[in-house]
């Protein structure tokens, strides 16, 4: 894991979903750059991230969250739940209200996990989900 930063599961059950999504953005944005400049590290900075923004956007992270939900435990479930009910404050322009919705519930599962200190758990999602992203930044 990055850091050592396993919490009090509890707390980390009653954290708001957007403070776990909030974390879960930062897990998924390192994981990808990290994917991406091992795969092109001769590539010039706009180029990677076009390939970023390519996997870290609404639509292709609820389409993530789709493929994962039937592998989730209910734990897992429930913070995705709550995900999905969260009231963002805002929402971007250029995205569908539904989809950004998915995608929040999305980042508050990884944010959980990670938070959780369950490295084994967090790779094995991310392994579920590497050749939907492995598509995208070939």
């Amino acid at each position: 894991m990055l850091f050592d930063h396993a919490g009090d599961k509890n707390k980390i059950k009653q954290m708001k979903a957007l403070n776990l999504a909030y974390v879960g953005d930062a897990v998924y944005e390192l994981y990808i750059r990290s994917n991406i400049i091992n795969k092109h590290p001769e590539a010039k900075v706009r180029a990677l991230h076009m390939l970023g923004s390519s996997v870290s956007n609404c639509t292709f992270q609820a389409g993530l969250l789709e493929k994962l939900k039937p592998l989730l435990s209910d734990d897992e479930a429930a913070v995705v739940r709550r995900g999905e009910n969260a009231k963002p404050h805002s929402f971007p322009r250029n995205a569908p209200k539904p989809l950004y919705i998915e995608a929040t519930a999305f980042e508050a599962l990884l944010g959980y996990v990670y938070l959780s200190g369950d490295e084994t758990r967090l790779t094995s999602i991310l392994e579920a989900i590497e050749k939907e992203i492995e598509k995208m930044i070939v």
